[in-house]
């Protein structure tokens, strides 16, 4: 009997042979970690930066960042590069969400932006309560999807310095309907491709059980279309916060959008169901 030949893409094997020397799996090129004292005073950002890494042993495409510590406090912290005294921030006012002194809550997030070989890594902080600490660990990665997402410049819509929170968004007095639009940016400077949203607790240690949902909208005022929505968080009387912190999502808003924030929470009471918003666009 004769053996049939099955179809077969004679450029298969050339078209292979091109992608796969251009393939890198995901890899993880070093770890480094720091302890950090707000210690600059409430609500003011330290002069010098505390040295998280002398440098890894190859390039990031990006890096998680995670965030331990037990002092109920919001943070917002900057990420830089280049020797002591030379720094460069590549990443502006984080909001990094406290928790109650009695309970040590950890959280993580994903930046998509680059960290060349043998550069030293370092941070500065500041914080709502000038005595509070926090370990941050980094843990940088290179190669395969990452490298697809690999951004070049971050902008951070909403940080609000004055007291190391965001934007105070209020989901309103009816509880399970959304609130009104808090504006996070009049104008973006350039297009965002990607989006970190933060959200905080707002130096609240006496919180209740609830739920939350978030949108991000962009428009003018009245007129928001929603292009992130219903990011969920849970608020808890025990940790005094929100758990998850951070959303990672693509997103594509051009140059000179207005970027705007709501919520829907279960609960009405006055302070407790407001919440903090910071956006951080990777472009």
């Amino acid at each position: 009997m004769k053996r049939r030949r099955l179809p077969f893409d004679s450029h298969y094997l050339t078209r292979l042979g091109r992608i796969q020397p251009n393939y890198s799996p995901p890899v993880v090129p070093g770890f480094a970690s720091a302890f950090y004292t707000c210690s600059a005073g409430t609500n003011s950002k330290a002069a010098g930066y505390t040295a998280i890494t002398t440098g890894f042993s190859a390039d990031a495409d990006g890096f998680y960042l995670n965030f331990i510590g037990g002092f109920l406090a919001d943070y917002l912290v900057d990420i830089a590069l280049g020797g002591a005294g030379s720094e460069v921030d590549i990443l502006s006012n984080l909001l990094v969400c406290g928790r109650s002194t009695s309970f040590v809550d950890a959280c993580e997030v994903y930046i998509p932006l680059r960290i060349p070989a043998s550069t030293r890594v370092s941070c500065r902080a500041q914080s709502s309560d000038a005595s509070a600490t926090f370990t941050m660990a980094l843990n940088p990665v290179r190669g395969g999807f990452y490298r697809a997402m690999r951004c070049t410049q971050a902008e951070t819509l909403g940080a609000a310095t004055g007291d190391s929170g965001g934007v105070s968004v209020d989901p309103g007095g009816s509880a399970g309907t959304k609130g009104a639009w808090a504006q996070l940016s009049a104008a973006t400077s350039r297009r965002i491709k990607q989006m970190v949203v933060c959200v905080g607790g707002q130096n609240n240690g006496t919180r209740t059980d609830a739920d939350h949902r978030f949108d991000i909208g962009t428009g003018a005022s009245s007129s928001e279309v929603v292009v992130l929505g219903d990011m969920y968080s849970r608020q808890s009387s025990i940790t005094d916060g929100f758990m998850p912190n951070y959303y990672h999502r693509f997103i594509d808003i051009p140059a000179g959008t207005r970027v705007a924030a709501r919520q829907v929470s279960t609960i009405t009471d006055a302070t407790d169901r407001l919440a903090d918003v910071v956006a951080i666009g990777f472009s």
